[in-house]
């Protein structure tokens, strides 16, 4: 799992890399600065957790971690200075898993995506660290999450997606309140094109 700090220094940014080993015991952070290693640190053992997200959940310029537990509990470790603040538990999630994670509604608080084991889709729309809503895309079954990101330049995270049939790729172009105009990139090229969609990537 790898966290950006969004720190910077001389123009090169510092990311820190969160190492949770396979069997997700101890936890612990490489402090990255122009390529190399500048410092490591242990932060706890989690046996039983597994990292499913990070950004900033809380909207303080440090990057957090999202966890999940086997009985789906979801709890988050806000990080400052390379080591754990604050922890919040979230909400129970069992049976779902998120697939990606960005500033969908540009807020600047990072939110998650999930999607349950029949293809139902919501995002988590954070807000200092806690759900400050959501929003549901209904079933997003046969598609597969390939990026998120801000394809359009507009200081939206974006979602990019691919048929798991077809391999045609579409977008997700996102607006203030995380709900997305579709652009379908059709597998066997061709030009692009935009829809105002209710949500979706129904075939």
């Amino acid at each position: 799992m790898v966290v950006n700090d969004g720190a910077a220094n001389s123009n090169v940014a510092h990311t820190s890399i969160t190492v949770n080993p396979v069997n997700n015991n101890p936890v612990a952070a490489w402090f990255m600065g122009n390529g190399n290693i500048q410092g490591t640190a242990a932060i706890q053992n989690m046996a039983g957790w597994t990292a499913v997200a990070t950004g900033d959940f809380n909207h303080d310029g440090t990057a957090d971690v999202m966890w999940k537990n086997a009985s789906g509990l979801v709890a988050e470790w806000f990080m400052g200075n390379g080591a754990i603040q604050a922890t919040a538990a979230v909400q129970n999630m069992p049976g779902s898993d998120a697939i990606a994670s960005g500033d969908f509604d540009g807020d600047g608080n990072t939110d998650v995506l999930w999607r349950d084991l029949s293809g139902v889709t919501e995002a988590w729309l954070m807000k200092d660290g806690a759900i400050g809503g959501t929003v549901s895309y209904g079933s997003t079954a046969g598609w597969n999450v390939l990026a998120a990101g801000d394809f359009n330049h507009d200081g939206l995270d974006d979602i990019m997606w691919q048929n798991t049939t077809t391999g045609a790729v579409t977008t997700w172009s996102m607006t203030a309140t995380a709900e997305p105009l579709l652009t379908l990139v059709p597998a066997t090229g061709g030009g692009a094109h935009t829809t105002t969609s209710d949500y979706l990537l129904h075939t």
